[in-house]
């Protein structure tokens, strides 16, 4: 019998060029992107942006959210760029997590994650608050220090919530 004149070693050295050749063109890809964190607070604020999805990857602390603006531009602000955040803010239609959603008296300002699967049981926290509060959860463990739900609706929200001590809407923390 005769051997492959090419052997393992060929293969192996062919692999690894092509695992450098992926890396290098994904730099290139995230390098042509400059969307910052700075600039997406920016373009919210400004509500040029029309809709924001999360593109996760749940094995590696990676990932990225993909963002649609209004004048029909698509950008990507990867999760690498945010991994040390201060606070995760979702912007809602919602003034926050309320133990009344017929009542906006009863707003609930500050939650620990250790009470959300009590909440979730009494039916405080049900509907389309699920995802929200999950979301919120997810980033805090995930070393987000915060999160907060506030109403987008609501004239300077984000500015109150982000620049004063009392905020407007419902915190997440350990």
């Amino acid at each position: 019998m005769r051997q492959n004149s090419r052997g393992f070693g060929s293969y192996f050295i062919f692999i690894i060029l092509l695992l450098m050749v992926v890396a290098a063109v994904t730099a290139l890809n995230k390098a042509r992107n400059d969307y910052t964190l700075e600039r997406f607070v920016a373009d919210l604020e400004e509500k040029k942006v029309r809709e924001v999805t999360v593109h996760p990857n749940s094995e590696v602390p990676t990932g990225y959210l993909a963002v649609e603006m209004r004048n029909g531009e698509d950008r990507e602000l990867y999760v690498t760029d945010i991994v040390e955040a201060e606070k995760l803010v979702l912007l809602t239609d919602v003034r926050g997590l309320l133990r009344d959603p017929a009542d906006e008296a009863t707003l609930i300002p500050q939650l620990q994650l250790s009470s959300v699967p009590a909440l979730v049981r009494e039916g405080i926290i049900s509907g389309g608050m699920i995802p929200k509060v999950d979301c919120c959860v997810e980033s805090v463990r995930s070393g987000v220090k915060s999160a907060v739900i506030l109403d987008g609706r609501v004239s300077h929200s984000l500015l109150i919530e982000l620049l004063s001590d009392a905020g407007v809407g419902t915190l997440l923390s350990n």
